[in-house]
């Protein structure tokens, strides 16, 4: 009656339920390596819910370590959610600019998100949506506008219509502090990551990027960054990172090799370690 999530070949925490089934079923998330194990059941006894502070959802997979994974007390029926409040925001899908809105992020009391009708990255309030900063950050993304936040702050990767550029901005008042030099390929359609004081992304078409996020001119609000380093390719699609202590795993798409390439590389240098050719292509 236990349940176990397994991944990349640890085993996660105990969750305590019991479980009235002893059929087993595995699952894959698609967007990750992770192979979960579990018991199915029409009956569930869960632990008794506890007050929790705000969810920490600081980038679209949550947990760096394990996307999609919360240890914040969620509900367990319909009966238990009720609104609080809501955002509406249109697109224009006949056009070659969507207007796309972004995933939301969570930090403590504060919710960010990009709001693709009016071209800008808000601030609000957890608990009443009311919008404690806002800061305006134009892009030309048609299919996804990604945010993530690191190191008090929150970083948006625009597009121009063939290069990205990554925007750093204070958590607290959306003041900019920085920007990037253009990265080759088109927009973003995976995630930005923050980990370990620099933040990552690919684009659709080009490089794959990593950044330090470091404000070293604190004068300056337009200072342009260099990258740490470039991963150079034709593309990354929906390549979302695992980190393993100072080294990462990156996929790129394959779309026009037939056949998709890992990368194991030194997440400070950028130095390829090793790689392992696939004979499908990487699609998310």
């Amino acid at each position: 009656g236990n349940l176990y999530v397994a991944y990349l070949g640890k085993t996660m925490e105990r969750l305590d339920c019991t479980f009235k089934s002893d059929s087993v079923r595995f699952s894959t998330n698609h967007f990750s390596p992770y192979v979960i194990a579990y018991r199915h059941t029409d009956s569930v006894e869960p632990r008794e819910i506890q007050s929790t502070s705000p969810s920490q959802w600081s980038y679209v997979g949550g947990d760096v370590g394990s996307f999609g994974v919360t240890d914040s007390k969620t509900p367990i029926t319909e009966s238990d959610m009720r609104m609080l409040w809501m955002v509406t925001s249109d697109t224009e899908t006949s056009s070659s600019n969507w207007k796309t809105p972004s995933s939301s992020l969570c930090v403590d009391d504060k919710v960010y998100y990009y709001k693709g009708q009016d071209s800008t990255l808000y601030c609000v309030d957890v608990a009443t949506g009311n919008t404690i900063a806002k800061a305006a950050c134009p892009s030309k993304t048609v299919y996804n506008m990604a945010i993530t936040y690191g190191d008090g702050k929150v970083f948006a990767v625009t597009s121009t219509g063939s290069t990205l550029i990554l925007y750093a901005f204070d958590a607290e008042t959306l003041e900019q502090l920085f920007v990037s030099v253009p990265v080759e390929g088109g927009e973003t359609q995976g995630t930005i990551t923050y980990n370990d004081g620099k933040v990552f992304f690919g684009t659709y078409s080009g490089d794959y990027a990593c950044f330090s996020t470091e404000d070293k001119n604190k004068a300056r609000s337009d200072e342009k960054i260099e990258p740490l380093w470039l991963l150079k390719h034709k593309g990354w699609y929906n390549a979302t990172p695992a980190f393993f202590d100072d080294y990462i795993v990156l996929v790129q798409r394959g779309f026009d090799d037939m056949g998709a390439i890992a990368y194991f590389m030194d997440a400070n240098t950028g130095k390829v370690i090793d790689m392992m050719k696939f004979d499908r292509e990487y699609a998310s």
